[in-house]
């Protein structure tokens, strides 16, 4: 699930993996606004028994927790991107 939300943290993406959509989103926020360059003690909340990995983007660093797929290149068609300066 990719959506947006308010942020106080240093984050600019986090994504969580879980079977869990609802508590995947919760935790994204909490880590969003809890970890920041220097410090990742945030992602010591995060029950493995409820998330899978986390991987998060702050500026130029990424960061990963727990078990993810592998990344892969993806050739996307930006004509099927919804937004709304096209609307």
């Amino acid at each position: 699930m990719v959506c947006p939300s308010i942020s106080f943290g240093m984050a600019n993406v986090v994504t969580m993996l879980s079977c869990n959509v609802a508590l995947a989103d919760a935790w994204a926020t909490v880590v969003c606004n809890e970890i920041q360059p220097g410090n990742l003690s945030g992602l010591d909340r995060v029950n493995p028994n409820n998330m899978r990995g986390v991987f998060a983007i702050m500026r130029e660093r990424h960061v990963t927790w727990g078990v993810l797929p592998p990344v892969v290149r993806a050739d996307v068609d930006e004509r099927l991107i919804s937004a709304g300066d096209r609307i």
